[in-house]
């Protein structure tokens, strides 16, 4: 019988395995960290690249959206990679992007961890949450979590437990202008004066209304003709306007009246809350939403401010209430978030909306409570769409 031999693991042969194990995993570590740090400063310097260019024209909103189409089809990557890359380069400077990669040692940091911090307006706050997420190693998803509690504004009466912190829509009227002077617009006749339609807009004055009227001038601008005017400036960038198409949640396409027969296309992203992303299923159940309460061609009247992004007009949104497509998408809506409070559940099967009967007494109940997104203007009645959003819980209150 030969003699068996018995291989026993030493302590020091355990001991370097488990060396060796431990510095392949660093070093698995340290390639994952160059592949995205890579990635990173390279999306950044695309995107830094991208807003230099646009503002050599002036930022202008359709010129930025332009490139970004242009770009995409010429080096065939997708036109959201690249619009998160301007907005990466916009949000972060290039001294915080070296110094949270610096820090990143638990895991890796990702571009997903950036597009997630976009909605946190506030730099210091997203600085914080930067050095959090390198020091507690935190996934996109559980900064996501944590941003959320930030943007996230939504204090509760202790009577009701119902959302008190909406927003204040932001109304005026329609067909109001100011006069500017040439300067303002850059335009070379020094002869007479402008008129600022907004949306980077301007009319040529006829002479003989110049010299009834000085720059700063508020006025009315019917078809036919120009009249001063009581108004103020704050009556000012209030437009009727018509549904295009809708992108997201909170983003849509609109032909724009701007008055005088004069018209302008504009993106517009709702001002002060945040939907989700459209590759979540949150994100898609909004879009759904949206679209069917918007539908192409629908009239809407909108407040619009200046984004300090190039790419969107911030909206304040405002719907007719009493729209057939509106009605049925709200009172549609609200079945569906009975039945699903009815089931202890956030989320109801898309296959049983076609069932549902909008005719339902206790889902119209709940149309006529959702109060905070109901406006009356010029003696109509309407729904702000920001808070109706915040109402029926598609979005978050962002900060600001």
């Amino acid at each position: 019988m030969p003699d068996t031999v018995i291989v026993r693991k030493t302590p020091q042969l355990l001991s370097s395995y488990s060396e060796l194990l431990r510095k392949i995993q660093k070093t698995f570590l340290l390639a994952k960290q160059n592949i995205h740090e890579v990635k990173i400063r390279a999306s950044w310097e695309i995107g830094n690249d991208i807003n230099k260019h646009v503002k050599t024209q002036k930022g202008r909103a359709e010129y930025g959206e332009h490139v970004i189409q242009q770009l995409s089809k010429s080096l065939q990557v997708s036109p959201d990679y690249l619009d998160r890359c301007s907005k990466l380069a916009r949000k972060f400077s290039q001294n915080e992007i070296s110094a949270a990669l610096r820090k990143s040692s638990k895991i890796p940091l990702t571009l997903t961890h950036f597009y997630t911090l976009f909605p946190v307006e506030d730099k210091t706050q997203r600085a914080k949450l930067l050095i959090e997420t390198t020091r507690e190693g935190w996934s996109s998803r559980e900064l996501k979590k944590q941003s959320q509690k930030i943007t996230r504004r939504v204090p509760r009466t202790q009577n009701t437990g119902r959302r008190t912190d909406f927003l204040k829509p932001l109304t005026g009227k329609l067909h109001t202008f100011r006069v500017i002077h040439p300067d303002e617009a850059g335009w070379p006749n020094q002869g007479g004066l402008l008129l600022d339609h907004g949306f980077r807009v301007y009319k040529d004055l006829d002479r003989a209304l110049t010299r009834s009227l000085k720059p700063g001038d508020i006025v009315e601008g019917l078809p036919v003709r120009i009249t001063t005017s009581e108004r103020i400036d704050k009556d000012r960038y209030f437009y009727r306007a018509y549904v295009e198409k809708v992108i997201d949640g909170d983003t849509l396409w609109a032909a724009i009246d701007i008055g005088l027969s004069g018209m302008a296309r504009e993106k517009l992203r709702l001002r002060g809350i945040d939907c989700a992303e459209m590759d979540t299923p949150e994100g898609k159940r909004a879009a759904r939403f949206v679209k069917s309460l918007l539908p192409k061609g629908l009239t809407i009247l909108i407040h619009t401010s200046v984004s300090p992004s190039y790419d969107r007009f911030i909206a304040d949104v405002f719907i007719p209430r009493d729209h057939e497509a509106v009605q049925k998408a709200i009172v549609t809506q609200t079945v569906i978030l009975s039945a699903a409070k009815n089931l202890r559940t956030r989320s109801f099967p898309p296959q049983f909306v076609g069932r549902i009967r909008p005719s339902s007494d206790a889902s119209l109940r709940m149309t006529q409570d959702l109060k905070s997104s109901q406006i009356e203007i010029s003696g109509q009645p309407y729904y702000f769409l920001s808070n109706l959003l915040l109402e029926l819980g598609f979005a978050v209150r962002l900060n600001g």
